[in-house]
């Protein structure tokens, strides 16, 4: 880089760094208050050292911030957006020397401009979530810390609301609530959580990882706890994804069910075979809000919406 300019990393570049991080602390990332907009990058010879390829940016090009329409510069490796000059703090985070992030909050509002409202709200579930995606291993981890949580989003788009795409990330964090534990639990809170109206199952399921005491009862599963994925913690009901990974030990798993079933709750097993396929989802949604007395009236254009829903999720449909 050239000297005395910043390079801010932001968008789909600072959404992938996110997703891919253990916590913020781990990579060295500190919140600041300084703006590096203030004397950004703008031209060709300020992103010569600047390494493009580094496996945490995602895939080139990389997403950058300029002060204003006039400094945007396209390359192979670069590409660069207007971002307004007066963002308030809590806008940045600093990777080291002249070199910054985009924060997880600032990420979420500039993304409603670029993406659909269901898509953005996975991202949002994504950002608030306690996993992470490991390049190394390929698996997902838990984080060490939170990202970010729904009400800070909420508190810095009060501050940012003129900015473009802010409506848009207003409305998709109606559907955000913190501690998704994988991208497959994000998935199923919005498809089976959301309302009809929204292309969802409308199924009363309110927490994500809700941790249920074993109490007396942890004899039966040897653990003192259990961690739900997605509950109504008012009608202990629950719902859980079964990955591919999950469940190794039967006699474990048994006795895990039981302790549950003796504490009052029942928990309906999600898994592949059913997220990924659109009408065993439907088939599934309508079987349990029938067990929970749930009645579902489907609005004339739900089939249209369950569909638009699915797309944006990446789901078949």
């Amino acid at each position: 880089m050239g000297d005395g300019t910043n390079i801010v990393i932001a968008d789909e570049s600072a959404l992938f760094f996110y997703e891919h991080i253990a916590s913020l602390g781990q990579c060295g990332v500190k919140p600041t208050r300084a703006n590096p907009l203030s004397d950004c990058a703008c031209c060709g010879d300020d992103f010569e050292h600047f390494n493009a390829s580094h496996p945490l940016y995602g895939a080139s090009p990389v997403s950058v911030l300029v002060r204003d329409a006039s400094s945007r510069r396209q390359s192979r490796l670069i590409r660069a957006r207007c971002c307004p000059l007066d963002l308030p703090e809590g806008s940045f985070n600093k990777l080291r020397e002249s070199l910054y992030l985009a924060s997880p909050e600032l990420v979420f509002a500039r993304m409603g401009a670029f993406v659909p409202e269901m898509r953005l709200a996975e991202i949002g579930l994504n950002l608030c979530g306690r996993y992470y995606k490991n390049l190394d291993t390929g698996t997902i981890d838990d984080r060490h810390e939170l990202l970010t949580t729904p009400a800070k989003i909420e508190r810095y788009l009060d501050k940012v609301s003129d900015m473009r795409g802010v409506k848009k990330a207003r409305k998709a964090l109606r559907w955000v609530v913190g501690n998704s534990g994988s991208p497959a639990e994000s998935k199923m809170k919005l498809q089976f959580g959301n309302p009809l109206w929204a292309g969802g199952m409308g199924l009363p399921f309110t927490h994500l990882n809700f941790d249920v005491r074993a109490g007396r009862l942890a004899y039966l599963s040897e653990q003192n706890e259990f961690c739900i994925d997605y509950v109504n913690p008012d009608l202990k009901k629950g719902m859980e994804y079964d990955g591919e990974d999950c469940h190794q030990d039967a006699s474990k798993d048994k006795r895990r069910r039981n302790a549950l079933e003796a504490l009052g709750w029942h928990v309906f097993p999600i898994d592949k075979s059913v997220l990924y396929n659109a009408e065993a989802t439907k088939q599934a949604g309508q079987q349990i809000a029938r067990y929970l007395g749930v009645r579902q009236r489907f609005p004339k254009n739900w089939q249209e919406k369950f569909e638009s829903l699915r797309r944006q999720l990446q789901l078949p449909v």
